[in-house]
C-alpha cells in the first residue's frame, strides 16, 4: 500500500499542479492525509495497558509486555 500510494502521489499531484496549481494540490494532498488519519483514529483499537489490578508489585507487572 505504501509503494502504491508513494507511486500514485507524484502521478496525482503533479496532474493536480498543472490542472489547478500548486495550491489545489497542496490541499488535495493535506484533505487525503486527514482522511487517513481520521480513519485510523476511528478504527485503531485502543494500545493502552490496562490499570493496574491490585497488589504492592502490580504496577510493575502491567509495566511488563505479556504480563498482567
Amino acid at each position: 500500500m505504501q509503494g502504491a500510494g508513494a507511486a500514485l502521489y507524484f502521478v496525482i499531484a503533479g496532474t493536480l499542479v498543472q490542472k489547478a496549481g500548486f495550491d489545489a494540490a497542496y490541499l488535495a494532498c493535506a484533505a487525503a492525509t486527514a482522511v487517513a488519519l481520521a480513519v485510523l483514529v476511528a478504527l485503531m483499537p485502543e494500545t493502552a495497558p490496562e490499570p493496574p489490578r491490585s497488589g504492592p508489585a502490580a504496577w510493575f507487572r502491567a509495566m511488563l509486555p505479556g504480563k498482567a
